[in-house]
């Protein structure tokens, strides 16, 4: 009973959603293709259990399960993707101000998201011109309001 059960379950959610990305697609040739694949893809769920095939098992259970495993996989990636150009634009950033007053000095930014809110920890600065740079680049953290972030000043970056 249980197999009638998981047939009939999955032969509905394909079935929706099929009908649900048909029909958000536009009409075009695209969706006349897409009509066809997933009727094909509806029958071969309907019938397989009655063809003896048992080479593919398809189960909505582990379909979901992997899925939620691929997204969650994907939340990480872009989170980390975030998180570098979050902390590589802040660094321009930092570099552009330096370059306009005629500065060399080299930024590495550490960020974090918090409460889903990407929030600065630590700027490291690397330049050999101590005490106006120190003073320099505070009051640009102060500015660009990451006046919560550790600074450290560094001699020249290797």
């Amino acid at each position: 009973m249980d197999k009638i059960k998981q047939w009939a379950i999955t032969v509905s959610a394909v079935s929706v959603i099929s009908g649900v990305l048909i029909n958000l697609l536009p009409e075009n040739m695209a969706k006349r293709y897409f009509r066809i694949i997933t009727g094909i893809i509806v029958i071969y769920a309907a019938v397989t259990p009655f063809t003896g095939v048992n080479s593919v098992n398809f189960s909505l259970d582990s379909f979901l399960r992997d899925n939620y495993k691929v997204s969650e996989n994907m939340d990480k990636y872009s989170s980390s993707a975030m998180l570098s150009s979050a902390e590589k634009a802040i660094e321009r950033l930092y570099k552009e101000k330096a370059q306009r007053e005629n500065m060399d000095i080299e930024f590495e930014c550490e960020c974090v998201i918090d409460s889903e809110e990407i929030r600065v920890i630590s700027i490291k600065v690397y330049s050999d011109e101590a005490a106006e740079t120190i003073r320099l680049v505070e009051l640009w953290t102060e500015e660009y309001g990451f006046d919560k972030a550790i600074l450290t000043f560094e001699g020249e970056k290797k």
